[in-house]
């Protein structure tokens, strides 16, 4: 009886505030991207063309700001589309939720990192572990969240909470083959996640 009233107290009968927090901080960190984005100051005589020159030679930065952009908008949809049917949470769901946005925080970071060093394995490497450990919490949330329907509506079909795995694993996927990719050729490691869309507009079917 105890053990019961215990874990019912800690229950919080509310998901606006975290729901409030995780968009502030996604807020926060799909801005910062742009800041990777650094045109050193121009000698007085640069010509038209050279600036041209110099802003085609910033490609890796701005594909990898796109890609970030992407992927974490994307991840912020996915929890968007979870806490659609998760109606409460407790501590533990809480704490996988703050574990998650640290990962989220982390990609102005990687993502600098992989644009500065894309010919080094080791910032690859470290972009996508980054990429990997927030799949896999978003993953660990929906899994955690609708295990035994316990904050979720009873009545949630059982095979709408398996989808909803599956397309939490597409990212985590992704990211080991583009870890693998990246001991070959870390430059070119990040084109596997251009087959994110198609696998989850696949199996939205």
């Amino acid at each position: 009886m105890s053990t019961k009233k215990s874990h019912i107290s800690s229950v919080v009968p509310t998901t606006k505030r975290l729901e409030a927090l995780t968009d502030g901080i996604y807020a926060i960190a799909l801005t910062l991207l742009v800041l990777n984005i650094v045109i050193p100051g121009p000698p007085s005589n640069l010509t038209s063309k050279e600036l041209s020159q110099h802003l085609l030679s910033q490609w890796p930065v701005f594909w990898h700001y796109i890609l970030s952009f992407v992927i974490l908008a994307s991840y912020w949809t996915i929890h968007h589309t979870q806490f659609h049917y998760i109606k409460r949470v407790n501590r533990r769901l809480l704490w996988i939720n703050f574990i998650w946005l640290m990962f989220v925080v982390l990609f102005p970071f990687s993502t600098s990192l992989i644009a500065d060093y894309g010919d080094y394995t080791s910032a690859a490497v470290f972009f996508h572990c980054n990429m990997f450990l927030t799949g896999l919490m978003a993953y660990r949330n929906w899994s955690y969240a609708t295990k035994y329907h316990r904050f979720v509506e009873p009545d949630l079909d059982d095979e709408k909470i398996r989808m909803g795995k599956i397309r939490s694993l597409v990212t985590p996927a992704i990211s080991l083959l583009a870890i693998a990719v990246s001991f070959f050729n870390p430059r070119l490691s990040t084109i596997p996640y251009i087959f994110i869309p198609v696998l989850i507009g696949y199996l939205n079917r």
